[in-house]
């Protein structure tokens, strides 16, 4: 039940951006702009701020005191997680205005940050509702 929950909530933040970055390389008629989209770095940054949310929220619904050191780390790791996204976007938009092509290096620290972000949001999802749900039990 709890991975479900992760997965819903992770279809509600991806698919729009996924649905917009192919809106965008049917628009262009380039495919290959569907992986090598900088918007996948925004879709980074929303996955990293929902999931550390919704755990915190899971957490929060099971009554017990929450750990602030252990939260205080996470909102660490998220933020720095973030800023190298934003970082990773602010350099591939420039590129794209400056009609010069997105470096490969540039696109696998998009790609992995997204892996990242996608691992770690269905970690924290699923163990906030795995949490909440054994209150309810």
């Amino acid at each position: 039940m709890a991975l479900l929950s992760a997965a819903y909530e992770y279809c509600l933040v991806a698919l729009p951006v996924a649905s917009y970055v192919g809106l965008e390389a049917f628009a262009r008629k380039e495919g290959l702009f569907f992986l090598k989209s900088p918007e996948w770095a925004i879709a980074t940054i929303f996955l990293l701020f929902q999931g550390s949310s919704l755990y915190v929220r899971g957490l929060d619904r099971t009554g017990r005191g929450l750990w602030h050191l252990s939260l205080g780390l996470l909102a660490m790791v998220v933020l720095v997680l973030i800023a190298i996204a934003a970082i990773n976007a602010f350099n591939s938009l420039e590129s794209l205005h400056a009609a010069r092509a997105d470096s490969g290096v540039s696109m696998v620290v998009r790609f992995l940050l997204f892996a990242l972000a996608s691992a770690l949001f269905f970690l924290l999802v699923a163990a906030g509702r795995l949490a909440a749900l054994k209150v309810e039990r």
